[in-house]
Order: C-alpha cells, then structure tokens, then sequence
C-alpha cells in the first residue's frame, strides 16, 4: 500500500511529478485494482457515493468568480487581484499563522477595509477581526460527516448546548442571507439540511440515527479489476491534461526553483532546505490553546538540524536559536542530532503567532503555487539558522 496524500510530496513545487511516480510504481508492477494493494489517495467516501447541497442551488448560475491561489493569498489580496477586497469574511481557517508566508498574509488581512472572523476561540487570525462573531464548535450542533477521510457517512449529534451567545455557521449564513433579502433559501431545519446532502447518495437519514453507514457492502476496492474512469477505462502513462498545460505527459524529474540546485545564488544566502513536519500536540493550528496539551507538551517549538549543520554555525542541543530568510524570522530551539540529512532543516507546524513568545514557522514559507497540482509548496523553501 502507498499511501501518498499525507507526504510531503503533496507540499513540493513538483510534489505532484513524486506522486506521478508513485502511480507508475504501483501500475508496473500489478499492486492496484485487487485486495491487499493499491494506493491510498484519502478519498474516502466520497469516492463511493454521490452527496449533494444542505442548500438548494440559486435559480440563476452566479457568474464564474476567478480563484486566488491559496498559497498567493497574501499577495493577491494586497495587489488587488483579480478583484479588490473590500470585505473578507472567513470560519473554520487559521489563514494567519498558517498559510504561506504568514507576514504577507497579515499585511493582506490588514489592508481589507472590513475583516471579519467567525470563530470559537481566540485564534491568532480572530485577532485581527473588525467583527468576531461566536461561533460554535462541533460538539453544540447536529451535522453529518461524510468527507475524504473514512468510508463511512455518519449523524454528528450535538453532545452540548451551545456556549455563551455562540451559534453554528449554518445559522450565522442563515441571519446575514435574511439581511440580503433571500434568507428564504437558508431558513432550513437543520434535519433537511442534513437530508439534502444525503438525497443523492441514496442513504436516508434514518439509517444514520442508527449508526454509522458504509454505502458498499463488502470490501472496497477502488480501481477494481483494473477498470478506471478514463475514456478507455484504462490506466494511462500519457498524462492529457499535463500536456494541455504544456508539460511533458509523462513523470519526469522537475529541479524545485528554490532549492540550492534550483537558486544557487539565493542558495549562498540561505543553503539550508527547510521542510514542514507535523507535531503530536495540534493538528494544523487547532488545540495549540488546549490547555491539558499545553501541561503535557513542550511550549516552545524546535528545529531540528543535522550535527555538521549545526557545528558549522556554533550552535549545540537546546540552543535558542533563529531560522531565517527574506520572508521573515522564526526564533525556536534547536534539537541536534543525525536523524535527518546534512543540508536540510525539519521546523514544526501549527504554532500560533505570538504564543509563548514565538511565532510560527510559516512566517518563512516559499508562496509558490505547485504548477500541476495548485497546492502550496511550503517544504521547497530555502533558510538559514543562527544562535539567537
């Protein structure tokens, strides 16, 4: 099994050529299609059945609004493309302190005349709100689950009544919609809201009281017998879509732009290669205000370096020291050892701007867009360390 949705790769400039390759490895040697093989891709239960709107569509298509790259938002929003932003409202994102190059985006935040935050804690991106709405967490409303991370769609039930004056987004989307003068479309029970996404799908509400629901019986084997959603129902080498954007169709090896070897002259400045890991006391930025986590885990973040790296700067086990480049500074402690390659540094993710004193990593992070694949590339990003 090669499970490839949680790697690195997928945070490369080229992660996707990586990906490519793992794809051919599994096709060339027969491990896809039957029991026991294939590649895990996360994609869950939405590769078994179809779900549809807690909404019903508008009567009219609304006009076709170009995206923003998530990894260029701060850039974006600050030149005023495509469109200038007057207002932003967002829910459910920690877009400051965890987006690419987290300076750019606070700057992006506090150029928007009128930001707004819809949130349960008091999260580094609520900070900056003009407005922060309480919202509810998962535990106080009743929803469904049915997304790209298990096989089964399941009832959410509400485990405790909502806290304080906080309510869930759907009802906060509800309120703003009754202002605009269509709050008829959004004034659902939330059983039909759940109903509507469970319509197309084929599975009934009642069966999820129940309990969890997986909508195929037996195994679940994707791409099964060698047959694939293509034209020709076969797997292809020959990429169509690569080639319609004017790359080779077939996997090749991409030199990542910043890299020593892709920017040696950027290189001279910053040679180290920094990479992005996950830490067991948060996911992404989420619980970083726990406090239980907070007296079980350390409340400063590290970077780890490999012993000649680190001789070479003075630098030992425990230093304070301060990883840096043209984006920002990130001050955190060093762990040395031999446990990662000479030349590349390891930082950690999900640390809130500002908490215990430091900030978070992402503060140093490449903004490139990933040509193929149009996610970030954090981990194709060039640093240098110092004692502090």
């Amino acid at each position: 099994m090669i499970v490839n949705n949680m790697g690195s790769f997928q945070r490369q400039q080229y992660g996707t050529q990586a990906v490519g390759a793992q794809y051919y490895l599994a096709l060339l040697t027969g491990n896809i299609g039957k029991a026991g093989t294939g590649i895990c891709d996360a994609g869950g239960v939405t590769q078994m059945a179809k779900f549809g709107s807690a909404f019903p569509p508008p009567p009219n298509k609304p006009k076709k609004v170009a995206p923003i790259p998530t990894a260029k938002l701060g850039e974006y929003v600050l030149a005023g493309k495509p469109n200038k932003i007057n207002f932003w409202y967002t829910q459910t994102c920690g877009i400051v302190g965890q987006w690419p190059n987290a300076n750019k985006v606070i700057e992006a935040v506090k150029s928007v005349p009128f930001f707004v935050v819809a949130e349960s804690v008091m999260t580094p991106t609520a900070r900056y709100a003009d407005i922060l709405l309480p919202a509810t967490t998962v535990f106080e409303y009743d929803s469904v689950m049915a997304g790209a991370r298990n096989h089964y769609i399941q009832l959410i039930e509400k485990a405790v009544e909502p806290q304080g004056e906080a309510k869930p987004d759907y009802w906060i989307m509800g309120q703003l919609a009754k202002r605009m003068g269509f709050g008829e479309a959004f004034n659902i029970p939330v059983e039909q809201m759940i109903k509507n996404v469970l319509k197309p799908s084929g599975i009934t509400y009642e069966q999820i009281k129940k309990g969890p629901v997986c909508p195929v019986k037996g195994p679940w084997i994707p791409f099964k017998d060698g047959i694939f959603k293509t034209p020709n129902g076969k797997a292809n080498f020959y990429c169509e879509p690569w080639a319609a954007k004017g790359f080779l169709p077939v996997v090749t090896y991409l030199q990542v732009d910043e890299s020593p070897k892709g920017n040696p002259e950027l290189a001279q400045k910053y040679p180290l290669q920094a990479i992005q890991r996950k830490v067991i006391r948060n996911i992404h930025t989420s619980f970083q205000d726990n406090e239980w986590i907070n007296q079980l885990f350390e409340d400063e973040p590290t970077v780890l370096m490999h012993t000649k790296d680190a001789e070479a700067r003075g630098i030992k086990q425990g230093d304070k020291v301060v990883v840096f480049n043209d984006r920002g500074e990130h001050p955190t402690i060093a762990v040395v050892n031999d446990n990662i390659r000479p030349g590349v540094v390891c930082l950690e993710n999900g640390w809130w701007m500002g908490q215990f004193g430091f900030n978070s990593s992402s503060v140093l992070t490449n903004d490139t867009v990933q040509i193929l694949g149009t996610g970030t590339s954090i981990c194709s990003t060039l640093v240098n360390v110092r004692k502090a």
